[in-house]
């Protein structure tokens, strides 16, 4: 079987379309179907994204119906809550009381605050994962180690200019009346857009505007002599059907929020993003920053340079912890009668290597990855060994 997340978009798109309007009780029972047929397919869990389309449409009641279906198949409930900012405790509470009514194991996705959050965010938000658990919650959180926060740059757009579809999408984005009521969304993704803080916000990725990645949206828009925020709406029209694909950045973390969070007893540490490959017909897609330089920011930055955790905790984090969540019995440790998953890496030298201009660069100190046995990075260098495989049940 294969062993994936169920996704709350998908079940929710196939239900719903592209409308933006609230799901009825006929809506949630018609959604729990498909939820069903993917725990029976082997799904090990139902994953939520609430801050983004169309998760940021879907009512609490949606949510709970699917996350009932999850409790009953004894599948985990993985959530990327509705806001980390200003309403910031809203969206965990939310997450804690769903999967408490129905029983089901929570894990929240990269706890650590956004831009725009109180000052005690990250603070009240492990009293409340804490109290949770003391009151019977079976509750995990992971943590992305990086201060730079990713993610598709249409998610800026107000829910009603992202329904139908793409092109209707881009079809508003040049109505001029439009585009004014686009800038003023009362729900933003980030709150450094309504703040303007463009000089923290920076282009990662765009086929149609591959010489302006790199630059900021204040540097954007000065270069072509327009507000910022009507240079966001050229760069998505410029973009064409694959808008979905144009990527910004943000320093939108706080580094000493993600100290906070590695010093705690019961974390995991993400990536966030796409597992992709330099090669072939992805070649040109782009996750994330963190996607080729998470675990050597961790052991390099956090470890030896911060001091934030010791090197045998941050090693626990990224394999055997996060292999018991997920019930993998046979991953994640090295003894008899596991899968040889094994990274050679030099304390003294793993580093971070990736940069706005090469996000998929290779780290530093790596020196050899076995994945199931066979070799596939020798002295630092990807071979052309595929020896990966889809986890089965």
């Amino acid at each position: 079987m294969w062993r994936p997340l169920s996704a709350h978009a998908a079940i929710h798109r196939a239900v719903k379309g592209e409308a933006n309007a609230a799901s009825s009780a006929d809506d949630q029972a018609a959604m729990q179907r498909p939820a069903e047929e993917a725990f029976d397919d082997g799904a090990i869990g139902l994953s939520t994204g609430l801050a983004y389309w169309p998760g940021n449409t879907a009512p609490q009641s949606e949510i709970a119906a699917l996350v009932v279906v999850a409790a009953q198949r004894g599948g985990l409930y993985a959530t990327h809550v509705r806001n980390r900012d200003v309403y910031d405790d809203l969206g965990f509470s939310e997450a804690i009381a769903t999967a408490r009514h129905a029983g089901a194991r929570l894990q929240i996705s990269h706890i650590q605050p956004k831009y725009g959050a109180p000052t005690q965010a990250m603070q009240h938000t492990l009293e409340m994962i804490y109290r949770a658990r003391r009151e019977g919650v079976d509750l995990a959180f992971d943590i992305i180690p990086h201060d730079w926060n990713p993610t598709v740059m249409v998610s800026a757009l107000p829910a009603w200019a992202r329904e139908d579809s793409s092109a209707k999408t881009l079809e508003r984005s040049r109505n001029p009346a439009l585009r004014e009521r686009m800038q003023h969304n009362p729900e933003p993704i980030w709150r450094l857009v309504d703040a303007r803080r463009w000089q923290d916000i920076v282009l990662l990725h765009s086929l149609a505007n591959a010489d302006s990645v790199g630059l900021s949206l204040e540097e954007i828009g000065r270069r072509r002599g327009i507000d910022a925020h009507d240079a966001v709406l050229d760069l998505l029209l410029e973009e064409g059907p694959a808008l979905e694909q144009v990527m910004w950045t943000s320093r939108g973390f706080s580094d000493a929020d993600v100290c906070m969070s590695l010093r705690e007893a019961d974390y995991l540490v993400m990536s966030d993003t796409l597992a992709l490959t330099g090669r072939g017909p992805l070649q040109g897609m782009i996750g994330s920053l963190s996607g080729y330089g998470w675990t050597s920011r961790l052991l390099g930055h956090c470890v030896r340079e911060r001091s934030v955790l010791s090197q045998a905790d941050a090693v626990s984090r990224i394999t055997s912890q996060p292999a018991e969540r997920l019930g993998l019995a046979d991953r994640g440790r090295l003894r008899p009668g596991a899968w040889a998953d094994i990274v050679v890496f030099d304390p003294a030298t793993v580093q971070d290597r990736s940069s706005f201009l090469m996000p998929r660069q290779h780290p530093a100190g790596i020196n050899y990855v076995l994945v199931n046995g066979v070799v596939a990075v020798e002295n630092g260098q990807r071979n052309d060994a595929q020896p990966g495989q889809v986890l089965r049940g």
